[in-house]
């Protein structure tokens, strides 16, 4: 059975991380799992990470949105997950942005993106 991981790498940006996170798991396909890489965070990021059930969380020194992004892609695929969502905190998908992603017909290795709209605060 495929599984789905959301990847999200966060830095300084609680209040964008909590809304990114409630949207992903009110995803219409459910995540079989959420992994954040907090990126060296100095706010109470690493502290909210620990309250919130069901989250992944690895923390590091900031490496910038792309070593965060491989941090979290090397754990999912260690960890036997097919196929690696990755945004930043500040990402917020529509409910069915996963369900839309996974039913294109994709060949053994592929690369999906999903659009990027700007959020107003």
């Amino acid at each position: 059975m495929e599984k789905a991981i959301a990847v999200v790498v966060s830095y300084n940006r609680q209040k964008l991380l909590s809304e990114c996170i409630e949207a992903l798991k009110n995803q219409t396909r459910p995540l079989d799992a959420i992994l954040v890489v907090n990126n060296g965070s100095t706010d109470n990021t690493e502290i909210w990470l620990k309250d919130q059930p069901g989250i992944n969380m690895i923390t590091q020194e900031n490496t910038g949105s792309g070593g965060g992004s491989h941090t979290g892609i090397e754990w999912a695929y260690k960890n036997g997950y097919t196929w690696i969502w990755c945004m930043d905190d500040d990402g917020y998908p529509q409910e069915d942005a996963l369900q839309n992603l996974l039913a294109v017909d994709v060949c053994e290795l592929s690369l999906l993106n999903c659009a990027v709209i700007h959020k107003e605060a």
